[in-house]
């Protein structure tokens, strides 16, 4: 849950900061529509500036407007697999946008012949694009991890056994490789387990 809502104010924030970027608005949006006319068209903005990255401003709109989104992911991120379930789910979110934003638009989208194909696009291209995100919220999950476990990283425990034959080893091996002695730790752990 804490993901979804990630993703949907990842989303607000790129449609808050498209229009900033001279990204313009491709459709005058319906009266009751039209108060919440950025949020509508941020995804729209999102397709029209993919389709037009040749134009450097356009490029450094869609990076920009990702790359703050990515600080709000990592904000509701606690590893760096959340941080990528979190910009997923902004993607969804963007494509679920888009679709409503179209249908506002042209409610004869719904029924057209190739309906199915041009959705599973909006969603491809909106969740490839949300991954932009992770550029920035990988980073800040790292130092967020890092600064709350006080930057120490500690290091593994050593790992010895050695068997009555005198044969050492790294690891925790059950039988010894030398003498074929079944080693004690195992049969310890055994007689733990079963009391």
């Amino acid at each position: 849950m804490k993901n979804l809502i990630g993703g949907i104010i990842g989303t607000v924030t790129v449609s808050a900061l498209m229009p900033i970027f001279h990204i313009p608005p491709l459709y005058g949006y319906p009266e009751p529509f039209s108060d919440i006319w950025v949020i509508l068209n941020g995804p729209q903005s999102v397709v029209f500036a993919l389709q037009n990255l040749q134009f450097p401003h356009y490029l450094f709109g869609l990076l920009v407007s990702f790359i703050a989104a990515g600080i709000i992911v990592s904000l509701f991120s606690e590893s760096v697999g959340k941080s990528i379930r979190t910009s997923l789910w902004m993607g969804v979110v963007l494509g679920t946008v888009l679709i409503a934003s179209v249908l506002v638009v042209d409610p004869s989208f719904w029924t057209m012949e190739n309906r199915n194909i041009t959705l599973v696009i909006f969603y491809i291209q909106n969740i490839l694009v949300s991954l932009i995100s992770l550029v920035s919220a990988i980073p800040l999950v790292w130092l967020r991890i890092r600064l709350k476990d006080g930057g120490a990283i500690s290091a593994p425990p050593v790992i010895q056994t050695t068997c009555d034959c005198g044969a050492v080893y790294k690891s925790k091996p059950m039988i010894c490789s030398e003498c074929g002695r079944t080693l004690e730790y195992l049969s310890t752990l055994s007689t733990d387990t079963a009391t």
